[in-house]
């Protein structure tokens, strides 16, 4: 039988996670899903933002093979973390084709 894919909470907990990592942030409960990437309190920079869509991107394909995350759809400005993780679920469900 094949993986079970996960589901949206833990979707969600990867991204906050990766963000965390490349952000520096040892308390991931500051990272809340209404901030921006690249606004307060967040502030990322444009090359963490292209190791955190590396790192999705990579998430994404173990999950499914025929989707992908571009570096650009992360480091574009109003982004939030609660759009980001929704992104990902859906790329990993099929549901938003790329």
């Amino acid at each position: 039988m094949g993986k079970e894919l996960p589901n949206e909470n833990e979707v969600r907990s990867f991204v906050v996670h990766v963000l965390a990592g490349f952000g520096r942030i040892k308390d991931e409960t500051r990272i809340k899903p209404m901030s921006e990437l690249k606004g307060t309190p967040l502030w990322f920079n444009d090359r963490d933002l292209i190791g955190v869509g590396r790192s999705l991107r990579g998430y994404i394909k173990h999950w499914n093979k025929n989707a992908t995350l571009l570096v650009a759809e992360v480091r574009k400005g109003g982004v939030t973390v609660k759009g980001l993780a929704e992104l990902v679920f859906q790329r990993i469900d099929g549901k938003v084709a790329k």
